[in-house]
């Protein structure tokens, strides 16, 4: 399935009692919240500096796009106006937002279908916060949070698939409304707002209140592993020999491009990995990776036309 499933996400979202939530926070509670997490978090016997570090002022504005494009802050973060921070662990799987919509945002990203693993990862870091901090926490609704959806256990679990087969039949809008059915919803790769690039779609919850952790994630388990059977039976109902033929047209322009923007390489790249999959091309290539290092602000090139250029030359060194 890890194929199909590129990566599995858990972000739990927390307040601490007797502060206002974000939009009436003062600046000095803001950095008394700040402070207390990373004293928390960075002087653990349990989480050592040498295992997670923060990405301060001038490092975060240097490096705030590539950690958006990687999923470890959102696009929120970089306006936030009051004392904030992001934690993140060396193997950039987990990272820690400090007062963005919440006080906290812990997450958690492992590749492939690993919702379980991702989830007792985040809870280890939540339990290592809360020893020396108290949540606001109701004994009828759960965790209060700043959005009233998060309200109960403040998880979000999601799924990144990648789906050509039920976006090249048309099947997508049908699996859409049959998700907002289940309190599941669909979204681009970016999450909300955000465009499918290379036909990559993040499949998360929406409901947190009244169901347990356990819950939540195998309901959503259970969504994303019909949606993986409906992929599969679509792509073998659209092998062809014009099929085959866009797959191998991709993979020859990515080995011959000068010039190549990040949407198209996302287009020609989801062939590509496609045929992968089909055994129509002989490689494997770690598709998320792969993406996170071509997007435009892991080139670190300020010339759209220079990140272009840099984009081209190394996918044909990868093909």
């Amino acid at each position: 399935m890890s194929n199909i499933v590129i990566s599995s996400r858990i972000r739990l979202a927390r307040n601490f009692k007797d502060y206002n939530f974000i939009y009436k926070l003062d600046e000095k509670d803001a950095l008394k919240i700040t402070e207390a997490v990373k004293n928390t978090v960075l002087t653990s016997s349990d989480a050592s500096p040498s295992y997670f570090r923060e990405i301060t002022g001038e490092e975060l504005k240097k490096e705030g796009g590539k950690l958006i494009e990687e999923h470890l802050i959102s696009p929120d973060f970089m306006n936030l106006a009051i004392p904030c921070a992001v934690i993140i662990d060396n193997s950039r799987e987990i990272s820690i937002m400090v007062n963005e919509e919440d006080h906290l945002r812990i997450q958690v990203i492992k590749p492939g279908f690993n919702l379980k693993e991702a989830l007792k990862i985040a809870n280890a870091c939540d339990d290592l916060i809360e020893e020396k901090n108290e949540y606001a926490f109701s004994e009828k609704y759960g965790y209060l949070t700043t959005c009233p959806t998060n309200v109960g256990t403040g998880l979000r679990a999601s799924v990144m698939l990648h789906l050509p087969a039920i976006t090249m039949c048309g099947r997508l809008e049908a699996l859409k409304n049959n998700l907002n059915r289940l309190g599941i919803t669909i979204r681009g790769c970016y999450g909300e707002g955000s465009k499918a690039y290379g036909n990559l779609y993040q499949i998360s919850n929406q409901v947190t209140l009244g169901l347990s952790e356990e819950e939540i994630t195998e309901r959503l388990t259970g969504v994303v592993e019909k949606i993986i059977t409906d992929e599969e039976n679509l792509r073998e109902s659209i092998k062809s020999d014009a099929l085959t033929d866009k797959i191998l047209r991709a993979e020859g322009i990515l080995k011959s491009c000068y010039l190549l923007s990040f949407k198209e390489f996302t287009d020609l790249w989801s062939y590509v990995y496609l045929g992968m999959d089909m055994g129509i091309i002989d490689k494997k290539e770690d598709f998320y990776k792969l993406i996170a290092s071509l997007a435009p602000n892991s080139l670190m090139e300020e010339n759209p036309e220079a990140r272009d250029r840099k984009r081209a030359q190394l996918i044909k060194e990868v093909i």
